[in-house]
């Protein structure tokens, strides 16, 4: 794996362009070995082979890569750098070692030369394990890392080992805020007549932030573009991911709650998500502001506060882990969020993904299946759906 050598530009190519080559569209790419990305909207694969896949954008310059080696190519992260960094003809700016997954990886801010004048500035992320070492790149020219920064570390943080992995934070996260957790803290709700008490870890809610604040300083730059309906998805499935396991410990409570009233197992889906969805309506309405003017789903249980997509997501997010498949749908002509839910019964419902989703107005105390007629168009919604692990 060791060189000194500068490779020209198109060797460099080939070298970062799976057993499986991706399937390609708007959305999460799945790739071999059960690995996955969710490229920046407008970022489209450009090539690949066997063991590596490369995404660009159609403007402005920039890649995102990905390449896969064999187990036992490297004993650790620490070297697998330094041999890719000589390899690639490299300098470090920076270089920083975490853990992601239980496995040791490393992040690290890169210069890299490949010769003819030519240079890139970038992120690369290694992680070694004991079936694939992974590396993931995002590299643009000098000139524009400071402006695409924020597109590359979206990049990277989209990728994804399992599908586990995909309802879990990404690498770029898990770097910055340790996944091993913070300071614990206790917070009480009440659910129906049930005061509860929940337990949670305060880096949850601060990485939460940190992420929808990255992601919506990306999709402003989508404003008044074609591709604003597909960058909205986008963003609202990366902070679902982010957060999803984060609600663990809500779901635990909410669990043994539900099965304290529910002792003959006979509840309904529908009235399942009837009484989820009263508990949602009974928050307190607040908008966050700031760029995104939106708070992360533990946060927004934590507080008992939120707008309409802030307790979207959250509602989503407890449906689908009931079992009860849950989308979100956005509206910018309306100004706002509703969850669509998978139950039978009567009530409004928007088409999408190939099913009829029963509305659930998650800020105004209506029944389930009601919205306000003014905001009945279904060509005014755009729907966004999530991984779940039964798909």
């Amino acid at each position: 794996m060791k060189s000194g050598r500068s490779f020209p530009l198109w060797l460099l190519l080939a070298l970062f362009f799976l057993s499986v080559l991706p399937h390609v569209g708007a959305g999460p790419i799945h790739l071999g070995n059960n690995l996955g990305l969710d490229p920046p909207t407008g970022w489209e694969y450009v090539g690949g082979d066997d063991q590596s896949v490369t995404f660009a954008p159609s403007g402005e310059g920039g890649y995102l890569r990905l390449k896969i080696y064999e187990g036992d190519t490297w004993d650790d992260a620490d070297t697998m750098v330094n041999d890719l960094i000589e390899l690639l003809a490299a300098d470090e700016q920076q270089t920083d070692a975490f853990s992601y997954r239980e496995r040791n990886a490393r992040f690290s801010d890169i210069l890299i030369f490949p010769g003819d004048g030519i240079a890139f500035h970038g992120y690369l992320i290694a992680i070694e394990g004991a079936r694939l070492d992974i590396v993931l790149m995002a590299l643009t020219d000098p000139d524009r890392f400071s402006a695409m920064s924020t597109v590359l570390l979206s990049g990277l943080d989209s990728f994804s080992m399992s599908d586990d992995d995909r309802l879990r934070p990404g690498p770029v996260t898990s770097y910055l805020f340790d996944e091993h957790g913070g300071e614990k803290r206790l917070s009480s709700f009440t659910f129906e007549d049930s005061h509860e008490s929940l337990v949670y870890d305060s880096v949850d809610i601060e990485a939460a932030a940190w992420v929808i604040e990255r992601e919506a300083n990306l999709l402003v730059t989508y404003a008044g573009t074609p591709l604003a309906a597909e960058a909205w998805q986008r963003y609202y499935r990366i902070i679902y991911r982010d957060s999803y396991h984060r609600l663990d410990p809500l779901y635990r409570v909410l669990d043994r709650v539900i099965s304290r009233s529910d002792n003959d197992g006979g509840l309904t889906k529908r009235e399942l998500a009837s009484r989820l969805l009263g508990w949602v309506q009974g928050f307190s309405y607040r908008r966050s502001g700031g760029v995104s003017d939106l708070d992360g789903p533990l946060a927004v249980a934590v507080s008992g506060e939120g707008d309409c997509d802030s307790r979207g997501l959250l509602l989503a997010a407890v449906l689908n882990h009931f079992g009860i498949d849950s989308v979100l749908m956005v509206s910018d002509v309306y100004g706002h969020s509703l969850v669509g839910t998978d139950v039978v019964g009567n009530g409004a419902r928007f088409a999408f993904g190939g099913k009829n989703y029963l509305v659930a107005e998650t800020t105004a105390k209506v029944a389930i299946g009601m919205i306000d007629a003014s905001m009945a168009d279904p060509a005014k919604w755009i729907g966004i759906d999530f991984f779940r692990h039964s798909r």
